[in-house]
């Protein structure tokens, strides 16, 4: 999975953490915190001479990338906790917006499920594990179940986007 710089900005504001802990698990590229700088020099009347810094970084000096995030990160107190709920969010918003062109879309959540450590808030759309809110997948078809875990997905992301906008 690929994340465009849009995508992110557009969908949840990320802290210089949450960029970090992005960058430092390979969900994004040296790339995409140079240019989340360069959004931020462009939205932003108030910005830290680092993300300057940041915005002005090359490829040949991508080495840079790591140092000056983890930098801006220290001067935010961010739980990593926080950053990692908002990162397992993009990416099951980023599989969801783009399931008709990934076959599988469900058993790919099963692999976020386990990239995550089992995140508890995604278990309603795991394929492999039982509903614990009383529906019964004996009583449906098969269809009726998948769009069943279709509908969880949909209510865990607009759930999660109220919540996390306001962190």
């Amino acid at each position: 999975m690929t994340y465009s710089t849009d995508f992110i900005t557009k969908n949840i504001p990320l802290t210089w953490s949450d960029v970090l802990w992005g960058y430092e698990k390979q969900l994004i590229g040296w790339r995409v915190p140079i240019e989340i700088a360069n959004v931020r020099l462009k939205t932003d009347t108030s910005f830290d001479l680092l993300e300057f810094e940041l915005a002005g970084v090359q490829k040949d000096q991508d080495w840079k990338v790591g140092q000056i995030i983890e930098e801006l990160s220290r001067k935010e107190a961010i739980p990593k906790l926080v950053s990692k709920e908002k990162w397992l969010f993009l990416t099951l918003l980023w599989l969801y917006e783009n399931q008709d062109s990934i076959e599988g879309s469900l058993r790919k959540v099963e692999e976020v499920y386990a990239n995550f450590d089992y995140p508890e808030e995604i278990v309603a759309f795991v394929n492999f594990m039982g509903p614990s809110n009383g529906y019964d997948t004996t009583s449906h078809t098969l269809s009726e179940n998948q769009n069943k875990m279709m509908e969880n997905w949909k209510d865990y992301l607009d759930k999660t986007r109220a919540r996390l906008s306001d962190i």
